[in-house]
């Protein structure tokens, strides 16, 4: 069950958002779209194999959903004007490789499409798209995946209204790249391709200028890549480029690099998030500046693997930084809190996890989560809990997929729920008892 999560810029969770991919209400990309400050879901209806786009206020409310026929799955987006740009994987025979798609509407105003030279539009399978954000120009990058002909990629450009023929065209196969390249557009109008080289498994940053002509690259050692996530780049206002990748020490480390205007490496940073034997790594990248560099991976602490949004300041050139530090919240350290024990009461269960939700009333989706290892008692603490009303429901998740499932001990508040004015309570301890016979 994917999760989508809201913080605020000091990393308080404000709002977080479920979504259920059996009935095509799934989570695979999104973009915040600026002029109307909504945001745009990419998703899949996995039983109907057909790609869906939803938009979501700001405080993650579904809004509007629609089904992009012909298409299975949705890549990249970006936003321009009063529209969103989405890369999808068309079904067999289809060939609208990337919509342009009013973000009011949610109509499709123009499509983009590509055909390799002799063959269907069957044979094309999209890897990538970026926008130029002055001129709204899109870059697409596609590859064949007919291997009768070859494994061919082909870098694109087109005008912000697409078409089915590119305004350029670039041959990029003898960059041996796999099929989960990133793409990113520069505020003049370079575009840069990051990927996990084949051959010789470094990290690639390449760059073309707007005619598609290659200008350079830059290459870095890695860590373990899983599965060739990372290196998706990105870019700001002041001309740099940014990489995020799996960096090869203390057995795999967060690795952020920025490029200057003129492609030199300026700062680099790596972060360490807890067992430095053990690896960590990014899966997604997004920047505002060189101060607010914002990366999405995962942290392997020994025991499971934990998923982690890092905010990072890349600014000072050729710094890089020693192991992070956690801020652990404690009952001492906690305010406006709601504190208290998960207390065990049965014998079945001697493992697994304890798990507290903190649910708003008239919601379904939990405001707050705390998780504490097994035992006869847990501790759980919400912290930085707004004034409101909540219910408060705890289980020991047997198999780590956070939600209670059959026979798992539960307990839930009393039905008048908790109401919360702002100040701490402590001591509301909840009973999990056992449902298995």
């Amino acid at each position: 069950e994917p999760w989508l999560v809201r913080y605020s810029s000091k990393g308080v969770m404000t709002n977080l958002r479920t979504f259920d991919p059996l009935t095509g209400d799934s989570l695979e990309r999104l973009v915040f779209h600026a002029k109307t400050g909504k945001l745009f879901v990419g998703g899949q209806n996995k039983a109907l194999q057909t790609a869906t786009l939803q938009r979501l206020s700001a405080s993650l409310v579904s809004e509007q959903t629609i089904s992009l026929s012909s298409t299975d799955i949705v890549g990249q987006m970006a936003s321009y004007g009063d529209h969103v740009f989405v890369q999808v994987h068309p079904n067999f025979g289809a060939h609208d490789h990337w919509r342009k798609i009013n973000a009011a509407t949610l109509l499709t105003d123009a499509t983009g499409s590509f055909q390799f030279s002799g063959q269907t539009f069957s044979s094309e399978r999209p890897m990538g798209m970026a926008l130029d954000a002055n001129t709204g120009n899109v870059y697409g990058l596609i590859a064949n995946s007919n291997e009768d002909f070859g494994s061919l990629k082909m870098l694109l450009k087109y005008g912000p209204n697409l078409g089915s023929s590119p305004l350029i065209q670039k041959d990029v196969t003898h960059l041996n790249m796999p099929r989960n390249a990133g793409l990113a557009a520069d505020a003049s109008g370079n575009v840069y391709i990051g990927f996990v080289d084949e051959a010789t498994g470094r990290g690639r940053l390449v760059k073309f200028n707007s005619s598609l002509t290659q200008l350079g690259e830059s290459s870095v050692l890695l860590g373990n890549t899983f599965g060739g996530h990372g290196g998706v780049p990105a870019t700001d206002a002041a001309g740099s480029v940014y990489q995020a990748w799996f960096g090869p020490s203390n057995g795999g480390d967060i690795l952020v690099n920025r490029y200057d205007q003129n492609f030199n490496l300026a700062a680099s940073r790596t972060l360490d998030l807890g067992d430095n034997t053990r690896m960590d790594g990014s899966f997604e990248l997004a920047v505002m500046d060189s101060s607010n560099v914002f990366v999405t991976g995962a942290s392997n602490n020994g025991l499971n693997i934990d998923w982690v949004s890092v905010k990072m300041n890349v600014t000072d050139s050729g710094a890089v930084t020693a192991a992070a530090q956690r801020v652990v919240i404690t009952t001492s350290t906690a305010s406006s809190a709601i504190i208290g024990s998960l207390l065990y009461n049965g014998a079945q269960v001697t493992s697994g996890t304890a798990r507290a939700l903190l649910i708003a009333d008239g919601s379904a989706a939990p405001l707050r989560l705390s998780t504490a290892a097994f035992g006869t008692s847990a501790a759980y603490l919400f912290n930085l809990v707004p004034v409101g009303s909540y219910h408060i429901r705890a289980f020991i998740d047997l198999n780590d997929n956070l939600v209670a499932d059959a026979g798992e001990p539960i307990a839930l508040s009393s039905a008048a729920g908790v109401s919360f004015l702002g100040t701490t309570i402590a001591g509301l301890d909840l009973t999990l008892c056992d449902r298995r016979s």
